[in-house]
């Protein structure tokens, strides 16, 4: 915002010198019609800059990058959400089809960490089409397939 004030204080000085020396002659309304679109572009700089970028009018009132790190935080949380719903997905799938139980009857929750977008744990929830299941070999293959441990918990339900 403060280069934007400079920026039109700087404009109309210079478009005042301007003006003042100018001889008394045809040309005079010519520069002094340029002088006033140079003064309205520097006042609509902002708007154009708006519109041209596409990231709305914060950017005109934002000082340069915070807006830009907000936008990047909100978009990797974003693909970290989706990374983790697809990972969970696939592993879940996985696990069904090796064990051969129903799909969705074992279903994997990873717990990862925010700042590093790393896992650090799983946990494996056993529906009522897997109860029978070894609960070691979804563990053997959390541990072979992310190297965490996990746990175990069952979730039952009346048919």
């Amino acid at each position: 915002m403060k280069e934007y004030i400079l920026t039109l204080f700087c404009v109309c000085c210079v478009a005042a010198v301007i003006r003042t020396a100018c001889p008394e002659n045809a040309t005079k309304k010519y520069i002094e019609m340029l002088c006033a679109v140079c003064v309205i572009s520097a006042i609509s700089l902002p708007i154009f800059g708006a519109f041209a970028d596409f990231d709305g009018f914060d950017s005109v009132f934002v000082e340069s990058g915070e807006s830009d790190d907000n936008y990047d935080e909100i978009y990797k949380s974003y693909l970290n959400d989706k990374g983790v719903d697809s990972a969970e997905s696939v592993i879940s799938d996985t696990l069904c089809e090796q064990l051969g139980v129903d799909g969705g009857a074992i279903r994997i929750v990873l717990h990862i960490d925010e700042e590093s977008s790393k896992v650090l744990s799983a946990t494996a929830i056993i529906g009522n089409g897997a109860v029978d299941t070894d609960p070691a070999l979804i563990s053997s293959h959390i541990k072979n397939t992310l190297g965490v441990e996990c746990d175990i918990v069952y979730e039952l339900f009346d048919e």
